[in-house]
């Protein structure tokens, strides 16, 4: 089975001088109904790398290389009005710092409109509908008081579930969650990973999962790779990067990885 999502070669740099290489020959696939994890320390490359799929990288950044393919049509060389179209529909993202990605003078349910009336969803009953059901989707059953709050009086954990409901409204083949866990509490963060993971099994969905934690990782991904220094250092599945890690960066995250938790448990047992 060919895969949903085909990344080959990808190279992003600094746009002033110096010119900088950010990205160095990165290529990985995303298959329906699997998550592609992607891990690394921070400045590694992997948020680029996630960006440069739907054509969102940064100001001050460009892709200068690769190829990107989406259910095997070209990504890399596409329209800008094609990408728009694209984003959000087909292909939707989960980012960090929720509290950033809402406008904080509209509420949340301006903000599911918007969404769908970029993507041609005309007529009240309509959007009611597809907004109820998203909302339902991640958990929220009192609706009416959701969609009349605005961002700063939900929590970090809602934020993230209602930007995941708005991710999810148009039904995408591929979902990017660049470090959508990373600012959530741990009680919050098993809450949104289980409902990505529910929308991927439910939907056949794709998954490309960007992650600094190795927790995350074991409990998500059917492929792992590691990122440092913008290129890719090892891949492969879950079970053999943990138990088997050939790399450096690899085995310094995974003992990274372990001290914390050991450190998190003594806190537990301290209380």
């Amino acid at each position: 089975m060919s895969a949903l999502l085909e990344v080959r070669d990808l190279r992003v740099e600094t746009v002033a001088a110096p010119v900088k290489e950010l990205v160095r020959g990165v290529s990985f696939d995303v298959r329906a109904g699997e998550t592609t994890c992607i891990v690394g320390a921070s400045g590694s490359g992997k948020s680029l790398s996630c960006l440069s799929v739907p054509g969102l990288l940064p100001q001050g950044v460009r892709r200068t290389g690769g190829e990107i393919f989406f259910r095997g049509e070209r990504l890399d060389d596409a329209a800008p009005e094609a990408l728009t179209r694209l984003r959000g529909s087909a292909v939707s993202m989960v980012m960090q710092s929720p509290m950033s990605c809402f406008d904080p003078i509209f509420s949340i349910e301006s903000h599911f409109r918007e969404t769908l009336r970029a993507h041609g969803v005309r007529g009240r009953r309509a959007m009611d509908e597809r907004i109820t059901a998203a909302l339902a989707e991640v958990g929220f059953e009192d609706d009416p008081a959701i969609r009349h709050a605005y961002p700063f009086q939900l929590s970090g954990g809602m934020l993230q579930r209602t930007m995941l409901a708005i991710a999810l409204m148009l039904d995408p083949e591929l979902l990017i969650a660049d470090e959508a866990t990373s600012d959530l509490d741990t009680v919050a963060q098993a809450r949104v990973l289980d409902l990505i993971d529910a929308a991927r099994r439910r939907r056949k969905m794709g998954v490309l999962l960007v992650t600094h934690d190795f927790g995350v990782a074991a409990r998500m991904a059917h492929q792992l790779m590691v990122m440092d220094g913008g290129t890719v250092v090892e891949r492969g599945q879950v079970e053999d990067l943990f138990a088997a890690p050939s790399h450096e960066c690899t085995k310094a995250l995974l003992a990274a990885h372990g001290k914390l938790c050991a450190r998190m448990r003594e806190e537990e047992r301290a209380v």
